[in-house]
Order: structure tokens, then C-alpha cells, then sequence
């Protein structure tokens, strides 16, 4: 403490993405479904910086988070397929690096 300065606390609001849901529900053996999911910033603005692509049988086919910083109360939105190939569950997912608090990957 500085005697005779002004002393003024400080807060740090950190952002926060939430992403809505991936889940392709039933998808027919060789039909393709392509999902939107959308990443929405609170907080603080947030800079996504990359995301890697699932394996097969999904795949990432848009991507216009990475690379971006995106303000409180906007968004940005990842475009992933799924064409299964056998009538087996599939689980899938994908990393998303950002500078958010708390940063987790999305599952499709």
C-alpha cells in the first residue's frame, strides 16, 4: 500500500463460452447429417484461437471461430457432419483452444 495515493480495487471479469448442443440423434448407415454448433461468448470478449477436427466418421467442415475474438454477446459457430458407416453408436469430439476461463472441448 502506497500511503497518501488513491488506492482503487480492480476486478477482472473473465469471459465465458457456452456451446449449444452437437447431438446428431439417429443418423441412417451412409446418410450424412451436418450440425451448427454455436459457440456464445459472456463475461469478457474472448479470442478463440484454434480447434482441431474430429475422427472419422465426423468431420469439421467450417470453422469461422478460429482465429477470431469474439465480444460479449456474440457468437461464432462450427459446422461438423457425420456419416456413419456401421449401425454402432458413435461418440466424437473436437478441442477448441481459446482464452476463456475454465476453457473445455465440445462433443458432437
Amino acid at each position: 500500500m502506497d500511503w497518501g495515493a488513491d488506492e482503487v480495487p480492480t476486478t477482472t471479469t473473465q469471459g465465458l463460452v457456452t456451446y449449444s448442443s452437437g447431438d446428431f440423434g439417429t443418423v441412417l448407415v451412409g446418410a450424412t447429417a451436418t450440425r451448427t454448433i454455436t459457440a456464445t461468448v459472456s463475461g469478457a470478449p474472448i479470442t478463440f484461437i484454434s480447434s482441431t477436427s474430429p475422427a472419422a466418421p465426423f468431420a469439421k467442415t467450417a470453422d469461422n471461430c478460429a482465429g477470431t475474438t469474439v465480444p460479449v454477446g456474440g457468437n461464432c459457430t462450427f459446422t461438423v457432419t457425420y456419416t456413419p458407416t456401421s449401425g454402432t453408436t458413435s461418440n466424437g469430439s473436437f478441442t477448441v483452444t481459446d482464452d476463456a476461463s475454465g476453457s473445455r472441448r465440445r462433443s458432437p
